[in-house]
């Protein structure tokens, strides 16, 4: 089943039903300015565009691959896009919608939490990808309300700079969070329905930005199948490099 979904050249995201938005880090789509990153618009169908402060280099190959298309996001202030949920049906958007996030990363520094991916309200994260380098580490995904009342997911992360094909699929009131392969975590996630306003990549609210190379974000309006994320993970190593 794997190898007819993600072997060759001819599988990619494109083929995955109820696809929201693929952000990949493709020329093609990415409108820059010197070395910052004006604009980064979707591969799917609805063309949502991100807009940010993206800095330093655009394409790393130091350590990535030979050349592939990376988006270098720095730490700090700045080190991040975001737009409009325009296309984008944002977990709980109303409902416990089910969703699911693929992403290709690299860390390229350790700082104590960043986060990844996130959708906002009112600048207020209410739904994150997040990495918690401080101790073990983890791989978090986290669900808040507007009370403030948050229901956490943690896998483990797995420290180092190292290529992580990370999946994440929301079932409306629990998640699973796959990296490399592997299933990392599962639990109950669910703290009543979500509105939300903004798709940010590469930060989220009273935590770092993220600090490392981002080639590929995949939002789905569904619960992806297990098969789904392993095909996805192995087109990711294969055509990406990552």
């Amino acid at each position: 089943m794997l190898s007819t979904l993600a072997s060759g050249g001819l599988w990619n995201p494109l083929r995955l039903p109820g696809l929201l938005a693929w952000f990949n880090a493709n020329p093609a789509f990415v409108a820059v300015t010197g070395a910052d990153v004006d604009e980064w618009r979707s591969r799917a169908s609805d063309a949502s565009v991100l807009t940010g402060g993206v800095a330093t280099n655009l394409w790393m190959s130091d350590g990535w691959g030979s050349g592939v298309p990376a988006i270098d996001f720095g730490s700090g202030a700045g080190g991040a896009m975001s737009g409009a949920a325009v296309g984008l049906v944002a977990p709980g958007n109303g409902t416990d919608l089910p969703f699911s996030l693929f992403v290709s990363i690299r860390q390229t520094a350790l700082v104590d939490n960043t986060t990844i991916v996130c959708w906002q309200s009112g600048g207020s994260s209410l739904s994150s990808l997040q990495m918690l380098n401080s101790g073990s580490g983890l791989l978090r995904y986290q669900r808040s309300d507007s009370g403030a009342t948050s229901v956490n997911v943690d896998g483990t992360l797995g420290m180092g700079f190292v290529k992580r094909r990370i999946g994440l699929i929301f079932s409306g009131t629990s998640a699973q969070i796959y990296q490399n392969r592997l299933l990392e975590a599962s639990g109950a996630c669910d703290v009543g329905a979500l509105a939300c306003d903004t798709f940010k990549i590469g930060s989220g609210p009273g935590i770092d930005s993220f600090d490392g190379i981002i080639a590929d974000v995949v939002v789905l309006n569904r619960a992806a199948s297990v098969a789904e994320y392993l095909a996805y993970e192995e087109w990711s190593r294969r055509a990406l490099g990552v």
